[in-house]
């Protein structure tokens, strides 16, 4: 009736239709009660302020609406609450995604680093078992010295580089 509408018309307009689909729904099926959460339109300087209307709807002997009595509080702070809540899981699972993505590139980083590794200790380990063996001569040995000092350097570069990453990713 005119009531009901009067009342509608207190809702924040964005929660109008929605108010008013609901609250008709609960008046179509004829449920002894309802349950609205809406804004308010009235609602002083900056945030809107939300309330929870529980009603008793009364209806007569042809199933006809006949009184509505109900109950309004203010939930804002519950939902201000639940909105921190869920901007708060929002942001730990953007970090455990983040966190998981960073240590994803850390064990590909360590894979490619093992790699790269590998080689020139590989190239040691080969020249400093023809030394070993004095097999070759002078010559052989000669080349098998240049192969440590040249892959020895390359390690030291490779080194200097993953420290300076190191100092970058920490800001030094």
């Amino acid at each position: 009736g005119r009531g009901l509408r009067a009342w509608t018309t207190l809702a924040h307009p964005e929660d109008r239709a929605r108010l008013r689909q609901s609250l008709a729904r609960s008046l179509r099926s004829r449920r002894p009660r309802a349950h609205l959460e809406y804004r308010i339109a009235a609602a002083p300087e900056g945030a809107p302020r939300w309330v929870s209307s529980r009603l008793l709807l009364r209806y007569g002997p042809h199933g006809r609406p006949e009184q509505v009595v109900g109950i309004t509080v203010d939930v804002t702070e519950q939902k201000n609450a639940e909105q921190r809540r869920a901007l708060q899981s929002v942001q730990e699972q953007a970090a455990r995604r983040q966190a998981e993505a960073a240590n994803r590139a850390k064990d590909e980083f360590l894979t490619m680093l093992s790699h790269e590794l590998r080689n020139p200790l590989a190239a040691i380990a080969a020249a400093s078992d023809v030394l070993s063996t004095g097999s070759g001569g002078a010559e052989t040995a000669g080349q098998a010295l240049a192969i440590i000092q040249r892959q020895t350097q390359h390690l030291a570069s490779m080194m200097r580089d993953l420290l300076d990453v190191s100092r970058v990713l920490r800001g030094s």
